[in-house]
């Protein structure tokens, strides 16, 4: 039977001493331990004696306070079968080390915002913006820690409606993106988030003629107050009320897209959402507020220096103050031209797949004689021209 483990602890004048004999020491050699408290020098005593007792002199290649974490982590694992101390240590090796490559969340945001930088003017602003509602802490992480918890509790936390969480939620994911693609991380931890579900039997907004008409009525020029030059904002109207463009689609629309001799507004593949061609026949309501542009001045883009501040002054000055008229002028054309056109043809027109996106987002039962009504706003000189026809 194996002799038990002598180790003393001594009350000396410079403190609590262990005397390690030069079997159990690190050194190979005799060792003294000083400890400020019996306490102290008895459980170093006590970690020491048991660890030789239960593992052999080979435990003393070790310090007591190293041992008695390499006995923790084998308690801890315990449950994971087969799996050793050094394969867990090798597994933390190498995500501390893969982790140390990752850029943060604010640094793969400047790096996707640079990759993207051909873009149109809003993409990128709206990417600056989320890039600022989005918490500090959130963009302090590193990418290879984000968990979709993370990025859901990120998006919570910007107090937006429902549609601006979901085109975060794709920028983001566009992010992550990018750094899978450069073999930075695995896999995208977005594909772990679970999005809100979209009310598709809510109905869409939409402008009565009546608030189309005082749109167009405060699009002049202010005396007081901010973004006074608002005139020019009336044919950007137009385009957007009886073209039926999206607003992305409107900030790269150009006059040259605009042939008012073939009476088509051709949107190329690089001005589509889709990346599909797209011809929107020019109305005959369209024509006369294009037409109000001098020749001579139709070229350049349709959308004017300032147009957010512009718009917003505009839309505010008509009464119409709500964010849920956002992109209310697509949703507006449609539901209108529906009433008074085919259905293949608005859909070909507007750029959708399907009929059934009518359903869901133009079927406001509303009646030919408002679609007539709403058609028939036009500018103020051509309003006078077909009441003295009237007449």
């Amino acid at each position: 039977m194996a002799r038990p483990v002598k180790i003393k602890v001594q009350n000396t004048e410079k403190g609590w001493l262990v005397n390690i004999p030069a079997t159990y020491s690190e050194s190979g050699s005799r060792a003294r331990r000083f400890f400020k408290t019996r306490e102290l020098a008895t459980d170093f005593a006590n970690t020491l004696r048991h660890n030789v007792r239960d593992h052999g002199t080979k435990s003393v290649t070790l310090s007591a306070q190293l041992t008695m974490d390499a006995l923790k982590a084998a308690t801890i694992m315990e449950k994971f079968s087969g799996i050793t101390l050094t394969q867990a240590a090798q597994f933390f090796a190498r995500y501390h080390d893969e982790a140390s490559k990752c850029p943060t969340m604010e640094q793969a945001f400047d790096e996707a915002m640079n990759r993207r930088g051909n873009l149109s003017i809003a993409y990128l602003r709206d990417m600056r913006g989320l890039k600022k509602r989005l918490p500090a802490e959130f963009m302090a992480m590193n990418i290879y820690k984000i968990t979709g918890k993370d990025i859901s509790a990120a998006l919570d936390s910007c107090n937006g409606g429902l549609t601006q969480w979901r085109n975060a939620f794709r920028t983001l994911r566009a992010i992550f993106g990018d750094q899978v693609k450069s073999d930075t991380i695995k896999t995208n931890p977005c594909a772990n988030v679970h999005q809100p579900r979209v009310k598709r039997d809510a109905e869409v907004i939409i402008y009565t003629p009546e608030q189309v008409q005082a749109v167009f009525s405060a699009c002049k020029d202010y005396q007081h107050g901010d973004k006074r030059a608002c005139a020019e904002c009336a044919v950007p109207f137009a385009v957007l009320f009886f073209a039926g463009v999206r607003p992305v689609e409107f900030t790269r629309l150009t006059w040259e897209n605009i042939n008012l001799e073939t009476g088509f507004i051709r949107l190329s593949g690089d001005i589509t959402k889709t990346g599909k061609t797209r011809n929107i026949p020019i109305t005959d309501t369209l024509r006369a507020w294009l037409e109000t542009v001098p020749t001579d001045q139709r070229e350049g883009k349709i959308m004017p220096q300032d147009w957010r501040g512009k718009s917003q002054r505009v839309k505010k000055e008509a009464g119409i103050c709500g964010r849920e008229y956002q992109d209310a002028t697509r949703h507006t054309y449609g539901s209108f031209t529906v009433e008074l056109e085919d259905i293949d043809y608005v859909r070909a027109t507007m750029g959708h797949g399907h009929t059934a996106t009518f359903e869901t987002h133009y079927n406001n039962a509303l009646t030919t004689h408002e679609a007539q009504k709403y058609m028939a706003i036009l500018p103020p000189a051509k309003k006078s021209n077909r009441t003295k026809k009237s007449a």
